[in-house]
């Protein structure tokens, strides 16, 4: 039996992080993905019910939406890219039971910032102390 609670993960995303570096006194601000080029993660997404959204008006509206998607480590300075539409997660994400299987994320849809001085990507980690930041 699988530790995974959701079997179909078939929509893809792009999740990355601003670096910013300075170089020779001039700021400029990177746009970092966690995996290589040409790749994307697998999840599954979805919108918030009606009734998910008024219970927790506070936190989430209809730009809000979940997901669910195998472990990995993130921060809540992380943005998601889904569907032509970037994203910025709110809160931190959940571990289900903290078993490393999965993690459940709730991000809100923001504007695109298009003034990166460039683009990086990482490879997949192989090991745990590679995936740590």
């Amino acid at each position: 039996m699988s530790d995974y609670k959701i079997q179909n993960k078939t929509q893809s995303i792009a999740i990355f992080y601003e670096r910013v570096a300075k170089t020779q006194g001039v700021t400029t601000t990177i746009k970092h993905y966690i995996h290589p080029q040409n790749t994307k993660i697998f999840a599954y997404v979805r919108n918030l019910s009606q009734n998910e959204i008024s219970t927790n008006t506070a936190v989430y509206d209809t730009n809000t939406i979940q997901i669910t998607m195998n472990y990995r480590k993130l921060n809540n300075d992380m943005f998601v890219e889904f569907k032509g539409n970037t994203y910025q997660l709110i809160g931190s994400p959940d571990e289900f039971d903290f078993q490393d299987t999965e993690i459940k994320l709730f991000c809100r849809k923001i504007v695109t910032k298009t003034n990166y001085s460039s683009i990086e990507y990482e490879n997949w980690a192989t090991t745990e102390a590679e995936n740590e930041w």
